[in-house]
Order: C-alpha cells, then structure tokens, then sequence
C-alpha cells in the first residue's frame, strides 16, 4: 500500500548548481537533471544523530550518508571533487536550517566571546571551480592539475591526525630517547609519504616530448625523486590553483570592546549541523 503520509515526505528545499558543472565526476556517480541542478532536502532526525557519531563522522562515513539522504542525485558522494564538497554541506545547512548561521569566537583583544552571524548563500557564491586547463611549464613537461576525490581529502586528514597523534604520544612517554628516536624517523617518513601521496593526488597526467604519462605510480615515483625545485614549484602551483576557492574569512566587531577583526571560517561537521 502506498503510505497515506507520503505527500508530507521532505521535498527539496533548494536547487543549486555544482561549481564544477559536473565535471570531474566519474560515470555513474551522479546524475545530473538537464539544466545541471540538484534539489537538496533538508535533514531529517536519523541525518543530525548520523553526524554526531564519532567514528562514523571521524572515518567520513556519516558525511556520505547524509549527503546521500539529502541529494539523491548524488550516487556515491566518496567521488565528489573537492570544490563540491564545502559547497553541498553548505547547501544542505541551508535546506535544514535557514540562510543565517550562528557562531562565535573570542575577541583577540579582550578574550570575551563575540557572537556572528555568516550569511550561508553569500558563502555559496564564493565557492567555485579552479581552472585546471591551464598546466605547469616546467623543463621538458607540463604538470596538469585536477580536483581531488572526497575520499583522498578524507583519507589524507585521517593519515593526517593519526600521525599527528601518535607524534604527541610518543613526545609524551616515558620510552628511552633512542626508541624516541626511532620512533620519531619512523613518523617522519610516514608524514613525508602522507605529503607526496596528497601532492600527487592533484596531478592529473604530466606532459613530456614522449607523450602524456598518466600512471598515478609514475607520476608518485617522478614527485619523490623530483629536485626539490621541481617539487616546489608544483606544490606552489596547487596551491595557487585551489585558492581560487578559499573560503573569505568573516568579519566582526567586539560587542564588548569594539574591536573589529577577521576570523577564517572553519567547517567542524559535527557543530556545523547541530
């Protein structure tokens, strides 16, 4: 029996428009109406208590399902290129909540807690794609750049934490210097490796006078044993691409002591929906 409820079922709230139009998505992984829009739902009850739990928040998990919940159009959000990713969660901030969002820091000045508002529709207008037709000129080849995946941004910061983690642990413990020692090399590679394996992740295919090279493994291998000028260079260059999408900082004024200052605006998921 169809469900006598089912016309007061959630419908989309909003539509928007990706800010990569749907490119960088692999086939299947989202479907697109004609026009390139997507409706997005608000949240429902079991979407707020997928976010607040660690493990699946931590792992990446629950954004995937939330994201999944809200904007069926999206198949397997893991693919989602990384100018989408702040872009969506916003959105679906918007169809759950409202356009304002509610935060606060301490003043710089005087330490007191000084309430803002962000205006969420502004922040989706600031978000869009990097140009990535444009390569690298380097000696003898041309470095081309793509997004990154959910799923590499995801990994990359859990790698990320653990290490970080465990770094501190090991600072702290009572083990001899020598095994600190150890320990600490040890760390330090699995950074440097974490490092490259994200640098790489951006490098679409390089261009040389033999043809294109497209191997993830080659293009890993050239970034390792690259002089640390080349290196730079295209480290620099992915930076430079992707700050087309940095997200404009917010900015306040003390409602104690009058000051006004700047604050960057940071996305804690767990926060950011409840």
């Amino acid at each position: 029996m169809t469900n006598p409820l089912q016309k007061f079922f959630r419908q989309p709230a909003i539509y928007i428009s990706l800010p990569s139009a749907g490119k960088f998505w692999p086939t299947g992984t989202i479907d697109l109406s004609q026009d390139g829009q997507l409706g997005v739902m608000p949240m429902t009850a079991r979407d707020e208590l997928t976010l607040k739990t660690p493990d699946a928040l931590m792992s990446g998990q629950s954004v995937v399902d939330v994201i999944k919940s809200c904007i069926p159009q999206i198949k397997d959000p893991w693919q989602m290129p990384a100018m989408d990713i702040d872009y969506v969660l916003v959105a679906i901030r918007v169809a759950s909540y409202g356009e304002q969002m509610e935060m606060t820091t301490k003043c710089p000045k005087c330490s007191e807690d000084s309430p803002y508002e962000i205006e969420l529709p502004a922040l989706l207008d600031s978000i869009r794609c990097p140009d990535f037709s444009n390569p690298l000129n380097l000696d003898g080849m041309a470095v081309f750049l793509k997004p990154q995946t959910y799923r590499q941004v995801n990994d990359a910061s859990q790698r990320m934490y653990q290490e970080q983690r465990v770094l501190s642990t090991v600072g702290d413990s009572d083990m001899s210097e020598d095994e600190k020692l150890r320990q600490f090399k040890q760390l330090f590679e699995q950074l440097t490796a974490t490092t490259l394996a994200a640098v790489g992740s951006h490098v679409s295919h390089i261009t040389t006078e033999e043809g294109d090279v497209l191997d993830p493994r080659h293009i890993g291998e050239f970034l390792d044993n690259a002089p640390k000028k080349i290196y730079s260079a295209v480290e620099e260059f992915i930076k430079t691409v992707n700050d087309v999408n940095k997200i404009p900082e917010a900015s306040i004024q003390c409602g104690d002591c009058d000051n006004q200052f700047t604050v960057p605006v940071q996305f804690d998921y767990s926060a950011f929906f409840g």
